[in-house]
């Protein structure tokens, strides 16, 4: 989907040379094609950044679950428990 947007940027571009070239006005290639590939860098610079942020709060949410397993591990509900036991377990649950 971020390929066609990127298309789509291109084909306007070279749609708009275009227009301009059939309307008799002198295009600039050498001033729009650096725009074009300034713009094309900056939103796949913005790209990257979301992707990295995604994996960020991915990789959070997956070690607090870890962490939140670990916990609930080392409490197991019986009939009978020690004192240590409950405590542990009213330590792991709060």
């Amino acid at each position: 989907m971020k390929t066609a947007s990127r298309i789509a940027v291109l084909t306007a571009a070279l749609a708009a040379g275009a227009a301009l070239a059939d309307a008799g006005e002198a295009t600039a290639p050498d001033e729009a094609e650096p725009r074009l590939i300034e713009q094309t860098s900056a939103e796949e610079a913005a790209r990257r950044r979301r992707e990295e942020a995604e994996a960020q709060q991915l990789a959070a949410r997956k070690e607090a679950e870890e962490h939140r397993r670990e916990r609930e591990r080392r409490c197991v509900i019986r009939p009978v428990m020690s004192d240590a036991e409950i405590a542990t377990c009213k330590e792991v649950w709060r």
